[in-house]
C-alpha cells in the first residue's frame, strides 16, 4: 500500500479513536440529547485530526487543510459507526441477560417486558 494512503488511514483511525473517547467521556458525565453525540463526534474528530497534523509538524497549506478535512470526515464516520455498534451490542446484551433470568418457555414478549422492567429500574 502507498505510504500516503497508509498515513491517511492511520490518521483517520487515530482521530476516530480519540473522538470516540471524548464522546464516551462526555456521555458518562452528562445526559445528552440524541443528536449531541453525533455533533460532538464531528467536532472532536476534526479537532483531533488537525492536532495530529500539528504533532507531525506538517506544513499547513491548501492540500493539508483538504486532507485534514477529508480524514476528519472519515474519522467522524468511524467514531459514529463504532458507537452504533456498541449501542447495538449493549441492547443485545440486555436482551440476553433478560432472557437468562426467565424460564425456557418464555416468549419474545416476555423478554421485551423484562427488558422494559429493567430499564425502568435504572
Amino acid at each position: 500500500m502507498d505510504d500516503a494512503v497508509t498515513g491517511f488511514l492511520q490518521a483517520a483511525i487515530a482521530a476516530s479513536f480519540l473522538a470516540k473517547l471524548a464522546v464516551d467521556g462526555v456521555k458518562m458525565a452528562a445526559d445528552l440529547p440524541k443528536w449531541a453525540p453525533v455533533l460532538l463526534a464531528f467536532v472532536a474528530a476534526m479537532i483531533f485530526e488537525f492536532l495530529l497534523l500539528l504533532a507531525q509538524e506538517i506544513a499547513f497549506n491548501q492540500k493539508t487543510y483538504a486532507t485534514g478535512a477529508i480524514v476528519g470526515f472519515i474519522a467522524w464516520g468511524l467514531a459514529i459507526g463504532s458507537t452504533s455498534l456498541q449501542t447495538k451490542a449493549d441492547k443485545v446484551n440486555e436482551r440476553v441477560e433478560a432472557a437468562k433470568s426467565l424460564s425456557p418457555e418464555a416468549t419474545n414478549a416476555d423478554v421485551d417486558a423484562k427488558v422494559k422492567e429493567t430499564e425502568k429500574k435504572a
